[in-house]
């Protein structure tokens, strides 16, 4: 579905005024991008990987804003070779203190955390001859055009199969703006919406996993 077979769906469903640039239309579209980024983030439907290129003695890194949510991590000495087992994620108040309480600094990098939603911290400190592999869900573009489609990479890479759930997290949210309380429409979207995602999780669960095209995330330091 694109954002405007979105609109006329939930616009019918609720009775919502879906004139083009009308206040109503634009709860609609906040309500489905929204939609797009609580099923990325529930069901990691979508997932891509990058390299991280690290530096002597910096243990601090910002995360691309193109990331919505990561994975996990590891080390490589390069792309294509050989990866650490997966990075342990602990809280940066342990990082900080594994950090204190640890004679040797330097090393392979066992550990990581995510401070806020744009720094990433690893213990022990990398080496430039290191990179971190990043598997993560994409931040996607908002859906404006009538055109635009979740199912794209760039707007979320939601598989066409899942536009469902998108779908009922929008009635939620909508039904509970356009609802007086008494007849709990929300309440039963909100309740169609989890089940479905759960459902989408077992789904992916059986997939198992898929080679992924890698693409170079600048190295940065805040």
């Amino acid at each position: 579905m694109n954002l405007g077979e979105f609109r006329l769906v939930l616009s019918s469903v609720i009775s919502l005024d879906n004139t083009a640039g009308s206040a109503e239309q634009g709860l609609i579209d906040r309500a489905v991008n929204r939609g797009v980024i609580d099923v990325l983030r529930k069901t990691r439907c979508f997932v891509s990987l990058a390299w991280l290129a690290l530096q002597d003695g910096i243990w601090e890194y910002n995360v691309p804003n193109a990331i919505l949510e990561i994975v996990s991590c590891s080390i490589t000495t390069g792309q294509g070779e050989d990866e650490s087992p997966p990075l342990l994620r602990r809280t940066s108040d342990q990082i900080t203190l594994m950090r204190k309480n640890t004679s040797a600094q330097n090393g392979t990098p066992r550990y990581y955390s995510v401070e806020g939603s744009n720094l990433i911290l690893l213990h022990p400190v990398p080496s430039s001859t290191q990179d971190l592999h990043i598997l993560f869900v994409p931040r996607p573009q908002p859906l404006v055009s009538s055109s635009d489609d979740p199912a794209t990479y760039a707007q979320g890479g939601v598989p066409e199969d899942y536009h469902d759930a998108i779908e009922m997290y929008a009635l939620w949210r909508l039904a509970d703006y356009d609802d007086d309380g008494s007849s709990q429409m929300g309440e039963r979207y909100r309740g169609i919406y989890q089940q479905r995602y759960r459902e989408i999780r077992r789904e992916i669960e059986r997939m198992g996993t898929s080679k992924l095209s890698p693409f170079q995330i600048p190295n940065l330091r805040p």
